[in-house]
Order: structure tokens, then C-alpha cells, then sequence
């Protein structure tokens, strides 16, 4: 079970201090019982409250003591501001009819709730989670530049220290693209010619092509991984043959994986293969480094890249071609073959060129490498400097790894360094190194430290990954709570609104049924109609705070779509309210808004007992976790059907209720009612995808 939480206390409070809202509607002069009861019911609720500060207090004693600190706090002041006494004079007030005394005081308690808050929430839990959070992904996102640039180093050493090897690969990349160009060029040749000859002649073509096609892939996929096959994607784990690392010593994996293929008369063939993966320390001999030709194995990679994502582009106008000749559109099929023909021709400029470079690489270039190095090795430790400073500041808050129950170390002794920031020092020390070799005219062992500085720097981005999914999880809970307290207090807030504009339309009904009366609502009753109208306004400022809460998550397809549904209509209540609209269907919309209410609240409080019942235990992340949504899908699905069936009733309610003419308050209604269908039916296909 996860350990109960300062925000728990939080939104209980507030809860309670928005049940009589200050803002809310007086009560009719001969009806004062009703809200006398309901404060009545506020103070034993606070009395209830308090004593939870003592038993929440006491539970956080030893695990969070400056949260147990601030609950005492709360609860003293509490006890000295008087102000569960001073909700009784408010209940004998209210039972007395003297309603302005009442608000006074209401106002007055009110603010002492205030204070409260502001005890509990000196420091605010979310927007802590939230600097985390930020500051995390931006050494995460400086990380990643690293590693990238790190790579491109690696591969550059890798290339001057076999360079006859890369060349090798580049001539057979460059023979495969070539004899693609021809291929191309004599489908071209036989669409051309297909196109005086008849349908036959046609899906002849299209077969032709569809072989190119399928070599076109073919040799963009081996091309492609000759850049894909390094230890992993700049600033992502990479995978468990890549980064590996020997317990207790510092050497790593220093090459890596070659795509093999067998020799034959296919394109697949005619790019060269590689050797296997070769493992060596720091301390090894050159000898056996110099004879792996797999060093090579990543060289070139942002122009084999380039020249993949090129041809990439001939196989996708390919296709379009087999489906143009197909069709017997001669016209078109050629044109989608040129385009292909000239991402050929781009995809073989680019692997010509980067021959051309190599070719006129020597060992000069080493002290280039070095320099580039040393300034990579600079911006790291500029990086693990920032991270200590951090760490030393406060600034990533509880951040650090985590013991085995998950949760970070506040019981006074020093707090752990921030995720990473060991990892970016060594991998510092490793550039260093492979300046250094560099510097000594040796790329093969300068490419070994550089290797294991992209691990190093990996491992630091696992780290930083692990502790961004706990903060997210945290925000999670903090958020789900927020939202049920919101939802619970718009709700209170709705209900005396609803029951009062009953009240209303009932008065105006049973004078519109005297003849005598030539007044249907009296100058008090229309100042209270006017006020329940402000009420829903203000309720709609509530719902679009909530709506900010759920866009910071974004994990949650229909969950806020059902939100932003509620506040259009808390908006369409308050623009019939102004119009003096307090018939069946205004009564009607509020009513669903009180359903949508109880299915959100029922909603988060589901999600709050799922996540409760996840064990606080987890093993650190292999790779990046998607973050679970905030809401379950079931209760996604459950809403989304709720939420048809809402305009389903709305659509009935409104038809009942038509007048002869539509005001433009109906004509605005009409056009919120189909605004509502189309979008269930966007989240409705927006539920589909996610689940694809």
C-alpha cells in the first residue's frame, strides 16, 4: 500500500471549506432550516477533519516528518481561530433567518480555511513534482546531444582505424544502389511500353516494378543498419548485447554487431557483410582490436542514413507506381517511377560522397577528433557539474535513486546525488581518455573509451528515466486527488443551484396559472435568478482549473474531452439562467450535470483504489516506460458511453421542451447539442486508435 499523503489532507480540507461557498445563493426567507442543517453538517465534518490531522500526523511521524510538522501546525491554528465554534454561531444564524450575519461570518471562516491551506501547501507537492520533473528533462534532453555527438566521434575513430574496411562497405553499398537505378530504369522502360499495349501488358509492368521495389527495401534496410546497429538511438537505452558491462571492472563492449549476409546473386548479397561483435577491455592488446573489421561496422552513419531515408522514399513511389500500372494509369505510374528514379540517384550522390571523404581521411585527422573530444569532454562536465550543483541546492527535491521500497531517503543524513550525475562524471573521465589516445595517434583504443563513455551516458539517462516514471506516478496520485476534491466541491456547489432554479420555475408556473398575477417572477426572485446564473459562471472558472490539472498529465484520451464537456455545459446553463430560461430542459441540463459529476468522481476514485493496489515495488525501467493513463481505459469506456447517452437524453429533453420560435439562446443550444455528437464520435475513434 502506498503511504498516505500531505495532499490527501489537503483536498479534504478544502472540500470541506467550499461545502457553503461564500458565493452562494441566500436562501429563501421562509426556507433558512435547510442550510442550517448543512452547516451543522460542515462543523462535524471539521471536527472529524481535525481529529484525521492527529492520527495523519502521527502515521507521518517518522517517514515524512515535515509533513506530520505542517499537519499539527494546521490543526493548531485551527483550534485557535475557533472555528468549528464559529460554524455553530453560523448554523444558529442561518436557523434564525439572519442571513447577512451568516455570510458575514462564512466570509470570516472562510478566510481562516484559507490560512489553513496556505500552512499545508507552503510548499506546493505539485509544483515541486513539476520543477522535477523539468529540470530532469532537460539534463535528460542535454544527455542525449551528448551521446550523439559522442557517437559521431566513435564512428569517425572507428573509420580512420579501418578505413579500407568502410571503403569496402561503402563500394558494395554504392554497387547495390547502382544496380537499383538500373532496375528502376528498365521498369520505367516497360511502363513506358505498356502503355500502347494494353491492360496484359500493364500488370506485367506493375510485377516488374514490385521486384524493385522489394529490392529497394531490401538494400535500404541492410544500409540503414549499418547506422542502426550501434549500441543504441542517441539519449535511449540501448539493448542488453550492446551496453553491456562487466561487474567490477570498467571495460566494455568496445564493438559492435554487424548485419551478416549471405553471398549470392540477389541486391541483399551485393552489400557486404560484417563481422560478429568483439568484445575487449580498456587494457587489451591493439593487436586483437586492429584485426576486427567490425569496427567499422557503424562508420558513415549519418550518410547511410541519409541514403536510406532516400530510399526509403524510391520504395514508397514505387508502390505508387505498382498501383498506378494496375490500375492502367500509364500516365501516372511513370510519373511516381521518375520521382523514385531521382530519390535513387540522391540516395547514390550521398554514398559517393561520403566515399570521397573518407578517402581523403589520414591521420591528421586525429588531432581534429581530439579537439572535437575535448570539447564534448568539456560540455560533460560542465553537465555533471550542473547536476551536483542541483543536487547540493535542493532543486530536484527528493530525486536520487531509490532505495528498495521506492521511496528516497529524508530521515536528516545526506540526500543522494541527482539520477545520472555519477554516470556523466564517468563517462567525463572516458572522453578524456579517448582524447588522449587520440592524441597518441590511436583510434582503436580511443574508440574503446568512447564506447564506454555512450554506455556510461546511457546508463545515466536509465537512471533519470526511472526517476521521472516515479515522479510521474506521484504527480499521478496528487492529481487524481485534486481532481476528486475539485469535482466533489463543484458538485456541493451545483446541487443548491439545481434545487433553486426548480423553485423558481415552480413559483413562476403556479403565477402563470393565476390569472391574477401579472408578474411570473418579482424583482427578488429575478436578483436570485441572476445570482444562480453568476454561480454556474464561476463554476465553469472551477471546471477549466480542473481541465489545466489534466492537460499537464495527457495520458487520457476521453477524460478531458468529458471535462471540457461539463464546462460547455455549465456555460449553457448559465446563458439560459440569464435568459430567464428555467423550464424542464434548463432543469434537465443541470441535472446531467450533476450525473457527469458523480461518473467523474466515481471514475477518479476507481483510479485512486487501482493505483493503491500497485505494489510500491518495481524494477527499474530496461527502457522508457509509457506512463499509465491517468484514468483507466475501462473507465474511459465507461464515460464515453455515458457521455452519448447524456446527448441522447438532451436531444429528447430539448425536443420536448422546443418553443415555436428558438431565441438565439435555443439556436446556440441546437448548435452545442451537435457540437456535443460529433465529439463523442471524435472520442469514440480517438478511444479506437489508443487501443490499436
Amino acid at each position: 500500500m502506498r503511504k498516505p499523503t500531505l495532499l490527501a489532507a489537503i483536498a479534504s480540507l478544502a472540500l470541506l471549506g467550499l461545502i457553503f461557498p461564500a458565493a452562494a445563493p441566500r436562501a429563501f426567507a421562509n426556507d433558512p432550516s435547510p442550510l442550517g442543517v448543512r452547516q451543522e453538517n460542515v462543523a462535524r465534518m471539521l471536527e472529524e477533519l481535525e481529529t484525521k490531522f492527529v492520527q495523519l500526523s502521527e502515521a507521518l511521524r517518522d517517514t515524512e516528518p515535515e509533513h506530520a510538522t505542517r499537519l499539527r501546525d494546521a490543526l493548531q491554528q485551527s483550534q485557535r481561530a475557533l472555528i468549528r465554534q464559529r460554524m455553530i454561531t453560523i448554523r444558529d444564524h442561518l436557523n434564525a433567518g439572519r442571513l447577512k450575519q451568516a455570510e458575514a461570518e462564512q466570509q470570516r471562516v472562510l478566510e481562516d480555511l484559507d490560512k489553513l491551506v496556505q500552512i499545508l501547501t507552503d510548499e506546493s507537492d505539485m509544483d515541486e513534482l513539476l520543477d522535477e520533473i523539468d529540470l530532469l528533462k532537460t539534463y535528460q534532453e542535454r544527455i542525449d546531444q551528448i551521446i550523439e555527438e559522442e557517437i559521431e566521434l566513435r564512428d569517425e575513430s572507428n573509420t580512420i582505424d579501418n578505413k579500407q574496411q568502410v571503403l569496402d562497405d561503402l563500394e558494395a553499398q554504392i554497387a547495390a544502389v547502382e544496380k537499383l537505378i538500373a532496375q528502376q530504369a528498365a521498369a520505367q522502360g516497360a511502363a513506358t511500353a505498356a502503355r500502347t499495349q494494353g491492360v496484359h501488358a500493364m500488370g506485367k509492368a506493375a510485377e516488374q516494378q514490385a521486384d524493385v521495389r522489394k529490392e529497394t527495401e531490401a538494400v535500404a534496410k541492410q544500409i540503414a543498419g549499418k547506422s542502426t546497429e550501434s549500441p543504441a538511438s542517441p539519449g535511449r537505452p540501448a539493448e542488453p548485447d550492446e551496453s553491456a558491462e562487466s561487474e567490477g571492472s570498467e571495460s566494455t563492449e568496445s564493438s559492435e554487431a554487424g548485419a551478416s549476409s549471405a553471398e549470392g546473386e540477389s541486391t541483399e548479397s551485393s552489400v557486404s557483410s560484417e563481422h560478429a561483435e568483439s568484445s575487449e577491455s580498456s587494457e587489451s592488446s591493439e593487436s586483437s582490436q586492429s584485426s576486427s573489421p567490425s569496427q567499422s561496422s557503424s562508420s558513415a552513419s549519418k550518410a547511410a542514413k541519409a541514403a536510406s531515408d532516400q530510399l526509403e522514399r524510391a520504395a514508397i513511389h514505387q508502390a505508387e507506381a505498382e498501383k498506378q500500372l494496375d490500375r492502367g494509369k500509364g500516365r501516372g505510374a511513370i510519373a511516381e517511377q521518375q520521382q523514385a528514379m531521382k530519390n535513387l540517384e540522391e540516395a547514390l550522390e550521398k554514398l559517393k560522397a561520403e566515399r570521397r571523404r573518407i578517402e581523403r581521411l589520414d591521420d591528421e585527422d586525429l588531432g581534429r577528433l581530439a579537439k572535437e573530444q575535448d570539447d564534448v569532454s568539456d560540455r560533460t562536465g560542465e553537465l555533471a557539474e550542473d547536476m551536483s550543483e542541483s543536487d547540493q541546492s535542493g532543486e530536484s527535491g527528493e530525486s536520487g535513486e531509490s532505495d528498495e521500497s521506492g521511496e528516497s531517503g529524508e530521515s536528516g543524513g545526506p540526500s543522494p546525488p541527482m539520477p545520472g550525475q555519477q554516470n556523466v562524471a564517468k563517462a567525463q573521465q572516458n572522453m578524456q581518455k579517448a582524447s588522449d589516445e587520440l592524441g597518441k595517434g590511436d583510434p582503436a583504443k580511443a574508440a574503446q573509451q568512447q564506447q564506454q563513455a555512450i554506455n556510461e551516458l546511457q546508463q545515466a539517462n536509465d537512471q533519470i528515466e526511472e526517476r521521472l516514471q516515479q515522479l510521474r506516478e506521484q504527480m499521478q496520485e496528487e492529481i487524481l486527488m485534486a481532481l476528486e476534491a475539485r469535482f466533489r466541491e463543484i458538485l456541493e456547489r451545483q446541487k443548491p443551484v439545481t434545487l433553486d432554479t426548480a423553485r423558481l420555475d415552480e413559483l413562476r408556473r403556479s403565477r402563470d396559472a393565476d390569472p391574477d398575477s401579472n408578474h411570473p417572477l418579482r424583482r427578488t426572485e429575478l436578483l436570485k435568478l441572476r445570482t444562480l446564473a453568476e454561480e454556474e459562471q464561476a463554476l465553469v472558472e472551477l471546471v477549466r482549473q480542473a481541465m489545466d490539472m489534466i492537460a499537464e498529465d495527457g495520458t487520457t484520451v476521453v477524460f478531458p474531452q468529458i471535462v471540457a464537456g461539463l464546462r460547455d455545459d455549465l456555460r449553457a446553463v448559465a446563458d439560459l439562467l440569464a435568459d430567464r430560461q428555467t423550464g424542464p430542459y434548463t432543469q434537465e441540463v443541470q441535472k446531467e450535470i450533476e450525473r457527469t459529476l458523480e461518473e467523474l468522481i466515481e471514475a477518479l476514485r476507481k483510479a485512486q483504489e487501482m493505483q493503491q493496489g500497485q505494489p510500491a515495488e518495481s524494477a527499474p525501467p530496461q527502457n522508457e516506460q509509457p506512463v499509465p493513463p491517468l484514468v483507466p481505459g475501462s473507465a474511459e469506456l465507461k464515460l464515453l458511453k455515458s457521455a452519448q447517452l447524456r446527448v441522447n437524453r438532451r436531444t429528447t429533453a430539448f425536443d420536448k421542451a422546443r418553443p415555436d420560435t428558438l431565441s438565439p439562446t435555443h439556436v446556440r443550444e441546437v448548435e452545442r447539442i451537435s457540437d456535443r455528437q460529433d465529439s463523442v464520435r471524435d472520442m469514440a475513434e480517438d478511444l479506437s486508435e489508443g487501443a490499436q
